[in-house]
């Protein structure tokens, strides 16, 4: 299911993805909300690859989530691995506190850096 994700396997320099302008590429949002769990984890999925076109960005809205698992997390990591490997911009709008906590949990912190997290 994440595999759908994870069509191409170009690798893009963190340089040239940096100088895109937002303009030139057009963004997708998703709000997510309640239990974002394995037990939902198919209908995130679907409703990403969905949502997500080849040349988008896509923000997803995490504000309202109210409990998450390590699905979840992967599933996010498959988005941004996917948005690096299609020079695109991916980013988690206003996390909730579990998903900050997950995230720590998880050590992905560090992955998931501040330019990938920001706030509406």
């Amino acid at each position: 299911m994440i595999d759908e994700l994870l069509t191409e396997d170009t690798v893009i320099d963190n340089d040239a993805r940096d100088n895109i302008k937002n303009e030139d590429i057009s963004m997708d949002s998703i709000h997510l909300s309640d239990e974002c769990t394995i037990y939902e984890i198919t209908q995130i999925h679907q409703k990403i690859h969905d949502k997500w076109q080849t040349n988008t960005n896509l923000n997803i809205d995490v504000s309202a989530v109210t409990e998450v698992d390590a699905s979840f997390m992967q599933l996010l990591a498959s988005c941004k691995k996917m948005a690096m490997d299609n020079n695109q911009f991916f980013k988690l709008i206003n996390p909730s506190e579990k998903v900050t906590n997950k995230m720590k949990a998880m050590f992905m912190s560090d992955y998931f850096n501040s330019q990938e997290i920001a706030e509406k």
